[in-house]
């Protein structure tokens, strides 16, 4: 198994105040998609990849600006997943980067209609793996005040919804929950 806390160390140091929401948020993430991962019967192999990617998936925020979060790079807080992507290919991990990369509902023509900092392709995953870690992400804030508690399916649509323009966002999010809630 890959030695993640050694590389989330690598990018994030432990004594960082962007550590101690990163660890906590991937960690609730990771145990969410766990869950799904054995209900659905996946394999030990593909458990064993999800708890690494799902560790792995925001190594890119310290490298944004979300000073709540204690980030305080130069890049637009969803540039972290294009910055946790190249990390992590440096790292030689390429299926963890796609995990980084594209762990949203997001869809191309929402970052150009909703001129997104992204480059204009569509930022959710091609493969189970990385759908389920998207769908438990969506469940879960790096935010303080809301840090250790799950959101509810109502307020996962609502964000789908507010912050994206819904569409094919929120039907990608419901069929998620189709496949993954049962």
């Amino acid at each position: 198994m890959l030695d993640y806390l050694s590389l989330i160390h690598k990018y994030i140091p432990a004594d960082s105040d962007v550590y101690k929401y990163y660890i906590v948020h991937v960690t609730l993430v990771t145990q969410k998609s766990i869950t799904i991962a054995k209900n659905l019967g996946l394999s030990d192999q593909q458990i064993e990849f999800i708890e690494e990617a799902a560790m792995l998936h925001d190594i890119g925020i310290p490298k944004v600006s979300a000073p709540k979060l204690g980030c305080h790079g130069d890049k637009p807080y969803l540039q972290h997943m294009t910055i946790g992507k190249e990390i992590l290919l440096k790292e030689g991990l390429p299926k963890h980067a796609e995990v980084a990369e594209k762990h949203t509902t997001i869809t191309k023509e929402q970052i150009i209609k909703l001129k997104l900092p992204l480059d204009p392709k569509d930022m959710f995953p091609t493969f189970l793996e990385g759908e389920i870690i998207a769908y438990s992400d969506m469940f879960f804030t790096k935010y303080p005040e809301l840090l250790w508690r799950e959101k509810s399916y109502e307020e996962v649509i609502k964000t789908c919804e507010t912050e994206y323009g819904g569409g094919t966002t929120t039907e990608i999010f419901k069929k998620w929950h189709k496949k993954f809630s049962n």
